[in-house]
């Protein structure tokens, strides 16, 4: 959602919403248009964006809600979506499936639950994205296109540039050329409505 002003808030944060909601409505602290709520890695403390989005203050405040998530949890999501609590939904899209717990860095994931959210948002009727951040390490024309039944029928996804930084977990992982990006762009085009690169100067 290409909006100016935005309020981030993430689940591991503690966060008054009492005083938030207060700060909103008086303007005296926010000016936005959006709250995004962003999910911690596998969504492990969900009860605060249940908390804090169910009693529906936000949204009756008439401002547009954004969500950004893995999509390891697909029964939040999908409640999300149900009482009509969410606007838009940005989930990430590790990579292949060959490969996806290596890339997470997490033998335990269910990719049952990623292929559930994946589901539940092509049909869900609302805004979404589908993104995937490149990593040379991880993606490879080979991987790829093991994507492109995965997001067979999305209706928009971005593929971004990956940049390392000091509070990156792994030092040793480098970013995907533009000319590769480009690549993988073309190999995905045909599945998917939209596609374009992020972070990338073409």
């Amino acid at each position: 959602l290409p909006y100016p002003d935005v309020i981030m808030l993430y689940p591991y944060e503690e966060v008054d919403t009492v005083m938030l909601v207060n700060n909103i409505t008086d303007g005296s602290k926010y000016n936005c248009k959006v709250l995004d709520l962003s999910t911690y890695e596998i969504v492990a403390d969900f009860e605060s964006i249940e908390d804090f989005m169910t009693n529906k203050q936000i949204k009756d405040l008439g401002y547009l809600v954004k969500l950004d998530t893995n999509g390891a949890n697909p029964t939040v999501i999908k409640d999300l979506i149900d009482n009509k609590l969410v606007d838009h939904i940005a989930m990430d899209i590790k990579g292949s499936f060959v490969n996806y717990n290596e890339i997470v860095g997490l033998t335990s994931l269910d990719l049952n639950n990623i292929k559930e959210s994946i589901k539940v948002l092509k049909t869900s009727g609302i805004s979404y994205e589908f993104r995937t951040t490149l990593v040379k390490e991880f993606h490879n024309e080979e991987r790829v296109k093991e994507m492109k039944d995965i997001v067979k029928g999305a209706k928009k996804m971005y593929l971004q540039h990956f940049v390392s930084s000091s509070n990156c977990i792994n030092p040793s992982l480098h970013e995907v050329s533009l000319e590769d990006a480009k690549k993988f762009k073309e190999i995905l085009q045909d599945s998917v409505e939209f596609i374009s690169l992020r972070g990338y100067e073409e």
